[in-house]
């Protein structure tokens, strides 16, 4: 377990990018190998690509949540257990550090040059360093969890759904990413954090746009100097500043009003969110035809 807890430590500062340093540690532990989802998470840092909601250490271990089932016979009742234990999670960080919002816990804005060169200040850089750590430590710790058999008939997702649509419009998308995300609905287990359609959205133009490279390349040096390209960073800065000015937050429990009390009253909210997702979905798709 050490070893990893010292890999999301190292790549934090490597790949940039919170999300991978959980992702890839945990992949190393379960042997497994996705660089596509690498690529498609390339928008998930520093709350949802550098706009402090949802951190990205909680994106990621989310993600190594349902990563881990995809060798499963997927299921409605592995997506709501799925839910449940990345509300537990949620749960948990939010003990341990007080909120999984970026913005409220580093008090950094990285869409300015002052904000990301105040990462560096030690005291910032070792609380993120300490997240990342104390996050991989837990999930490793984690056993088995009972899966939940009486959900048979498919339910209404939103980042998930985003996707699919997105596939079947572009072509664009993979089926395992797309079953990864039902983690984040209700914005991530129904916690209310970062809205999963925008996420949804975000994934589907890194798919398309964001950084190719394995996770061994993300433990070489000359990885810590390769950026993100203009167009991806164009096209996610231009769909999430649309989106805000649209809906007036980034965050699901802001746009909804709603903290979900069980997954039942998630699904009565979700058929609200539906032109959300059908309006990220018409976002991204314009972006990636236009882009081509």
């Amino acid at each position: 377990m050490e070893l990893y807890v010292k890999q999301s430590k190292k790549l934090l500062f490597r790949t940039l990018n919170c999300c991978e340093s959980q992702i890839i540690p945990y992949q190393n532990a379960e042997d497994i190998s996705r660089d596509l989802l690498l690529k498609a998470v390339t928008g998930l840092a520093g709350g949802l690509y550098n706009r402090g909601s949802t951190c990205g250490v909680v994106f990621g271990a989310a993600i190594n949540l349902a990563q881990k089932r995809l060798g499963d016979d997927w299921s409605p009742a592995i997506e709501r257990e799925l839910l449940m234990q990345a509300g537990r999670y949620v749960d948990w960080f939010t003990g341990e550090f007080g909120g999984t919002l970026c913005r409220d816990r580093t008090g950094l804005d990285f869409q300015t040059i002052k904000g990301k060169v105040g990462l560096l200040i030690p005291k910032k850089a070792k609380g993120c360093v300490k997240q990342s750590a104390l996050s991989m430590k837990f999930l490793l710790g984690q056993g088995e969890e009972e899966e939940i058999n009486h959900i048979d008939e498919p339910y209404a997702h939103c980042g998930t759904d985003v996707l699919v649509a997105i596939r079947e419009k572009t072509g664009i998308g993979d089926v395992d990413i797309e079953r990864i995300t039902t983690v984040l609905d209700g914005g991530i287990g129904l916690k209310g954090g970062s809205c999963a359609a925008l996420a949804g959205g975000v994934i589907a133009l890194g798919l398309t746009h964001g950084n190719e490279h394995s996770k061994e390349d993300a433990f070489r040096f000359r990885h810590i100097f390769k950026g993100v390209s203009r167009k991806f960073s164009k096209l996610t800065n231009s769909l999430i500043d649309d989106f805000e000015k649209r809906y007036g937050s980034l965050e699901c429990s802001g746009i909804t009003n709603c903290s979900f009390n069980s997954f039942d009253e998630f699904q009565e909210t979700r058929e609200r969110c539906s032109p959300i997702v059908e309006w990220v979905t018409q976002q991204v798709e314009l972006r990636l035809v236009d882009s081509t």
